[in-house]
């Protein structure tokens, strides 16, 4: 299943960039809102939002790709505007929070996993974990990130179902994605902390995976079988991004 599920991200992944790169753009819409380039006098008044915002030059598009690609400089910008409020602009910024909050921690979690992959593991992965783990009140130490990305993904689907304009726009494959995501960290939060496992033949089977050697049997009956719903829904969510 593993095997399948990265096969099928990598052909669809070339699968969607060539499609994309392939299809024609009959319109050109403008995403920008800054002051454009123009004549000298006027580009004088050009501030460095307004070149971030509305790039001219190469410089200028490599960092607003820079700030909308690891910060979400749009979604922070995220305002919303009220009619019967009397015209007032609310600021609904919470989601750029979480939205940075789930993305991060996800990417945190993902490289303190290469743990299981590598040997020996590198000092940098060990370097993370001790950091997100420094919550070490409880045994085994608290990982911030898990915390963190329960509580933002609990927002980010919670506006979706109680909010009616977000419900209105939410089709069911958002859901499919978010119940994914629920089903990988709830199942990594109970193995990590309540559930406990053989982790020697979980670090095993995931060598035996990234060389191509399957592990012996008495390896997978080491393992709990909440283990196999984590990877499970993993790889579904692997083969699923495309």
């Amino acid at each position: 299943l593993p095997y399948i599920a990265f096969a099928i991200f990598i052909v669809g992944f070339i699968y969607r960039v060539v499609s994309w790169a392939r299809s024609a753009v009959p319109l050109k819409i403008p995403t920008t809102a800054g002051r454009a380039q123009s004549l000298d006098f006027i580009n004088k008044r050009r501030t460095i939002n307004d070149r971030i915002d509305c790039p001219f030059t190469k410089w200028e598009l490599a960092l607003r790709m820079f700030f909308e690609v690891f910060l979400m400089r749009s979604l922070f910008r995220n305002t919303r505007f009220y009619y019967h409020r009397g015209g007032a602009n609310v600021d609904t910024r919470w989601l750029w929070f979480f939205a940075m909050a789930f993305h991060y921690s996800l990417l945190i979690i993902l490289i303190r996993h290469l743990r299981f992959f590598t040997y020996p593991v590198p000092s940098f992965v060990e370097l993370i974990d001790w950091v997100d783990g420094i919550m070490k009140f409880w045994v085994p130490p608290i990982y911030v990130t898990g915390l963190l990305a329960l509580a933002s993904l609990a927002f980010l689907w919670g506006r979706r179902i109680f909010l009616a304009k977000e419900r209105t726009i939410t089709l069911p494959s958002d859901h499919l994605a978010l119940l994914l995501f629920a089903i990988i960290l709830v199942s990594g939060t109970l193995l990590r902390y309540f559930v406990k496992t053989d982790l020697a033949s979980v670090k095993e089977f995931a060598l035996g995976l990234v060389t191509f050697t399957p592990p012996p049997p008495e390896v997978f009956q080491n393992i709990h079988w909440l283990f196999y719903v984590h990877l499970t829904a993993v790889c579904i969510l692997i083969a699923y991004i495309p």
